[in-house]
């Protein structure tokens, strides 16, 4: 077994719940894992330059849903607040409809751009901001 191949089952927890970071080798491997509820996709574009947060979010509605960024953390937490019939009693209930947290790490340049809320799945946008410093340059030859 390698280094890498050990450092990667240590840091694989943390994949699911960082975003910019999978351009280090060490994290490649575990893009596809799933923790927690609710379950939730990180995917990049092809280009590099977006990520998308999805989370699926059965028997919520946008306004039981908050997001908000602290430093580089993106933050998205949900409660529901619908009332139940007093004459309604589950047989079966499946759905869950219990708080939660979740909290994504991210890389300084990832920036939120929009978030959505469509067919039980919140998409949040997240967009890679590349600083004019680190920007490519064309050099004129006189």
């Amino acid at each position: 077994m390698t280094n890498l191949t050990k450092l990667n089952d240590v840091f694989a927890p943390l994949v699911p719940f960082g975003v910019g970071f999978d351009s280090f080798p060490l994290f490649g491997n575990f893009a596809s894992q799933t923790v927690g509820y609710p379950p939730h996709n990180i995917v990049k574009s092809k280009n590099g330059t977006e990520y998308y947060v999805e989370i699926a979010l059965a028997g919520f509605n946008k306004d039981d849903v908050k997001i908000e960024t602290i430093d580089n953390t993106l933050i998205i937490s949900g409660q529901q607040h619908n009332e139940t019939d007093e004459k309604l009693e589950y047989v079966y209930k499946g759905i869950s409809n219990k708080s939660f947290v979740k909290k994504f790490a991210l890389a300084e340049n990832i920036k939120v751009a929009t978030a959505k809320f469509d067919d039980g799945i919140l998409t949040v946008s997240l967009e890679v901001e590349i600083p004019e410093a680190k920007k490519p340059k064309l050099i004129q030859i006189k």
